[in-house]
């Protein structure tokens, strides 16, 4: 669905689930509850941007499932505290503009988080995967105050804000890119 990262496929619906073979690149205006949304090749990806609205989960199910995940929502949240989007990718970027609850359900081999602010408000950021600790404050300013993963990972953050490290430590060969 889609063919390249500049020709998504635009939809307006509330709620999207299914299964495709090999990507999807999806744009849809409005608020957007995913629910078992895969792509059952091992290489495909999934790439949906948000706008004017939030991307929610629907609890209990499998939520977004591809080799590369792509989430752009730069208006709204990416999942509520609660109820985080719940993901399955070893490759993972999201690009925010507000609060994100994200759990993914796998070992991340790679994070890009773009942690950007749609108002003058202060975000709130929960991203878990196996083994991944990550702890984001925002306060105006992003403080990333620790990033640790068991098996390792490639991380990029970036912010329209300053940005302040404390520990991290993304694992012997892998890369950090603030």
């Amino acid at each position: 669905i889609g063919t390249s990262s500049s020709d998504y496929f635009t939809v307006d619906v509330n709620k999207l689930s299914g299964s495709v073979k090999s990507s999807v690149m999806l744009s849809n205006s409005g608020d957007l509850a995913v629910s078992d949304l895969s792509v059952t090749s091992d290489d495909g990806s999934i790439n949906l941007k948000v706008t004017d609205g939030n991307l929610t989960g629907v609890g209990g199910t499998n939520g977004i499932s591809a080799r590369d995940v792509y989430l752009q929502v730069t208006d709204g949240n990416i999942g509520a505290f609660g109820n985080a989007v719940t993901t399955n990718a070893r490759n993972l970027t999201i690009e925010g503009g507000s609060k994100i609850f994200l759990t993914n359900a796998s070992d991340l081999f790679a994070l890009n988080l773009t942690a950007n602010h749609k108002d003058s408000n202060v975000n709130s950021y929960d991203i878990r995967a196996h083994g991944l600790t990550l702890n984001i404050q925002d306060a105006g300013s992003a403080f990333v105050t620790e990033l640790m993963d068991d098996t390792g990972i490639n991380f990029d953050f970036s912010s329209d804000r300053i940005v302040y490290v404390g520990e991290l430590n993304a694992g012997a060969a892998n890369s950090l890119s603030i």
